[in-house]
């Protein structure tokens, strides 16, 4: 009877994905060139770019188009789309950063316009931009002073005047960059790719993870980390309420110097800080509490395949995301050599349940990070290729469950469920045509977003 019941559960579940139908949203636009999605709070906005123009859309729960307005493209939409906000129901504002400007495009489908505000300008001279991002219904832009540690941070509206601006200041902290050479904090938040959203407590792309600035938004507090050194993570945070602050910094927990630029190796969850690293030998993860100390340290070899408490640990094929098979890790005694050969690596974490998954792995990139992270799960054809983390990728795996005691546990099934995957090897998808925009998910339901040759229709596919 069970057996029955589970076989009926799994043909209605089948038979409610079948039901999950394409949807197509009309547009006028030729030859989309750039896509994107904002949802928030029950508003839900499409924003569709040609070489000329910009669609805006406002969305019912059902996705068919609401209300729809065209306007030109703006000469300065070739620089970064970085954030939207919907403060009022029937208006969606779209910001944008040049070098040395911050602009804005506002779609009023309620009146039927779209209004350009007057540019936020900063001097070069004297300050970088290095992070803008939207929170609830705020856009917030942080720079780096360039002649001293302090941080200028603003809270701004869509009409681009100052809410908040506010001088931080992180003067008598050390900040490193690459192996020993200590440098500004200016030097160290400042990179041609910028920092990586991650969702705390939350899984998230290896790839994404495996950014060296990374940020985080967590009960209204900003907190950055920075892993650009092989003396320690730095660990920034920031009230986006009351702007207070705090800053630790975390050793990292190599058993000796490398030689080499050591990536990545950190990621933020809950109240903890784990930490990885490989050589080698040894694969070492370390859980640290808030302070800096200690929680729980395990180490993998690539002889035994176990952390140090025991039990098995598989690894992924070492070739690629296209892959699903796994063999223990002794079964590819050149894994970790390979490994420590990768451009980038990264050590992931988050709460199922009662127990936390944890994963490790490194990857090769052909092509360098994409400019933008503000979407979690772009594509765009390697022309572009501006929101799309997983072109040419390879990716190798080690993943364990811990129990409440930060134990591992190996009788836990850790959910294996990746959608991203499942739509790289679906059948006639190839990631490098230009046709395909976007990847999103509403409601649960996961879609990828297309124009075919010649049509008048973006079409978002359900997988």
């Amino acid at each position: 009877m069970k057996f029955i019941s589970t076989l009926l559960l799994l043909c209605f579940v089948g038979i409610l994905q079948a039901q999950v139908k394409e949807v197509k949203i009309p547009t006028n636009l030729g030859k989309i060139t750039q896509a994107y999605h904002y949802n928030t709070q029950q508003k839900n906005f499409f924003f569709l770019k040609s070489y000329n123009q910009l669609q805006g859309m406002q969305m019912t729960d059902s996705l068919t188009v609401k209300q729809s307005l065209f306007t030109l493209v703006p000469d300065y939409f070739d620089d970064t789309v970085v954030a939207f906000t919907a403060a009022e129901e029937n208006k969606a504002t779209m910001y944008i950063v040049t070098k040395k400007n911050i602009l804005t495009k506002t779609f009023d489908f309620e009146q039927n316009i779209t209004t350009t505000a007057a540019p936020f300008t900063w001097d070069p001279q004297e300050e970088d931009s290095f992070l803008h991002f939207s929170h609830g219904d705020k856009f917030y832009a942080l720079h780096s002073r360039i002649r001293n540690s302090q941080i200028r941070f603003l809270q701004l509206n869509a009409d681009l005047k100052p809410q908040k601006d506010t001088m931080i200041n992180f003067t008598g902290h050390n900040f490193y960059l690459g192996p020993h050479s200590q440098v500004s904090l200016n030097q160290a938040l400042q990179d041609s790719v910028p920092m990586t959203y991650i969702e705390m407590n939350q899984p998230t792309d290896l790839l994404k993870a495996a950014a060296q600035r990374k940020y985080y938004i967590h009960n209204d507090v900003l907190y950055i980390t920075l892993d650009t050194s092989n003396q320690s993570t730095e660990v920034l945070s920031i009230d986006l309420t009351t702007q207070e602050t705090t800053y630790a910094s975390y050793p990292q927990p190599f058993n000796k110097p490398r030689l080499n630029h050591p990536g990545s190796n950190s990621l933020l969850f809950d109240n903890k800080l784990v930490q990885a690293y490989f050589d080698k030998q040894f694969i070492t993860i370390v859980l640290r509490d808030e302070q800096g100390e200690p929680i729980k340290t395990y180490q993998m070899t690539k002889d035994h395949a176990d952390f140090i408490t025991g039990g098995m640990v598989s690894i992924s094929n070492i070739r690629g995301l296209y892959k699903d098979k796994y063999a223990p890790i002794e079964k590819r005694s050149n894994f970790l050599l390979r490994a420590k050969n990768a451009s980038l690596y990264g050590v992931i974490a988050y709460p199922v349940g009662d127990h936390i998954v944890l994963q490790f792995g490194s990857g090769n990139r052909t092509k360098p990070f994409a400019r933008n992270f503000f979407f979690d799960a772009f594509i765009n054809g390697p022309r572009t290729n501006k929101f799309n983390p997983y072109f040419k990728s390879v990716v190798a795996l080690a993943s364990t469950a811990l129990d409440q005691q930060l134990n591992p546990d190996f009788s836990f099934t850790i959910p294996s469920e990746d959608k991203l995957r499942i739509l790289r090897t679906k059948r006639g998808f190839r990631i490098t045509s230009n046709k395909y925009k976007l990847v999103l998910k509403i409601n649960d339901q996961h879609y990828y977003g297309k124009q075919e040759s010649r049509s008048k229709t973006f079409d978002l596919v359900p997988f």
